[in-house]
């Protein structure tokens, strides 16, 4: 990557996250953009990035870039696409790709519009890596017939917009432990939701297995917490915090095993898709499913 540019755009936690993982890959250059290039020198200054220059957002049309990572607030995701003249070679974003509550049934039409414009999107999936982890480690012998995730992590979204923000996140990991058991998954039977305030729960039949989900709101001084029930087994992620990066655990019948953070296999992923280029095939299909699932269960009284 050390003739190819990068630019960032976003100033957020989920922006100081891309930067990190994304340095490692030596880029010729570095842009940050953002809608106010203050804050964008706010962000640089307090993350201590010293070699990274600001591109205002009116201007991004007239630039060329390599490599693109988009990981700004979902709701604005629509505006830089629109803005982006010259595809990149890879365009990375933040999930979910668009936001549903903002473009509701019409986002098939929006997203047909972006595929064709950009051939090369990876929408960042950590999950679906995650999910790869857990069956490379544990042997479920039986038919699985039921998952149950749960997601407790803090955020001031409430009612569906919890969903909206952590749907992508147990979505894609069912997507991946149905495809890698070879699981069908065929039309939606049934769909119960519950929302509370700060609790968004479903349950979501298939013909063939059953999806339990749980999300939940919690304060900023708790810890985040996401563990799954495959069948009657339990299985939780442990994440600790060294030199700014998560580690990640999987511990399950009192055992604790240590698995790759999975941000760091989306973006090797991701990489490797400018040469591998059926990885684009692979995570456009995901993100249909995704879309498609999300309007379903966002959208049903």
């Amino acid at each position: 990557m050390n003739k190819f540019s990068l630019a960032i755009i976003g100033s957020s936690r989920i922006a100081q996250i891309h930067y990190k993982f994304l340095k490692e890959y030596n880029f010729s250059k570095v842009f940050f953009i953002g809608r106010s290039t203050n804050k964008t020198l706010d962000f640089l200054k307090k993350n201590k990035i010293n070699k990274a220059k600001t591109v205002e957002k009116r201007k991004i049309n007239k630039k060329n870039f390599d490599v693109i990572s988009i990981c700004n607030n979902t709701n604005y995701h629509q505006d830089y696409l629109n803005l982006i003249v010259n595809p990149p070679k890879l365009l990375i974003i933040e999930k979910p790709i668009i936001s549903i509550r903002i473009f509701k049934k019409d986002y098939k039409i929006y997203l047909k519009k972006i595929y064709k414009k950009f051939r090369n999107i990876i929408v960042v999936y950590p999950m679906v890596f995650l999910a790869r982890s857990i069956s490379d480690f544990i042997n479920i012998k039986s038919k699985i017939k039921k998952i149950e995730i749960n997601y407790y992590t803090s955020g001031d979204e409430r009612g569906d917009e919890i969903f909206i923000d952590l749907s992508p996140h147990a979505l894609t990991f069912f997507y991946e432990i149905c495809k890698i058991n070879k699981i069908k998954l065929d039309e939606v039977v049934q769909i119960k939701k519950t929302i509370k305030p700060k609790i968004w729960t479903a349950t979501i039949v298939y013909k063939n297995i059953k999806l339990l989900i749980n999300f939940k709101k919690i304060s900023k001084k708790e810890k985040s917490k996401f563990f799954v029930k495959i069948n009657n087994l339990n299985i939780n992620r442990i994440t600790k915090k060294k030199k700014g990066l998560f580690i990640n655990y999987l511990e399950f019948k009192k055992r604790v095993i240590q698995v790759q953070n999975p941000m760091k296999n989306v973006f090797d992923g991701a990489i490797n898709s400018i040469v591998k280029k059926k990885l684009f095939k692979e995570n456009k299909d995901l993100t249909n499913w995704l879309m498609k699932m999300t309007e379903k269960i966002y959208l049903i009284k």
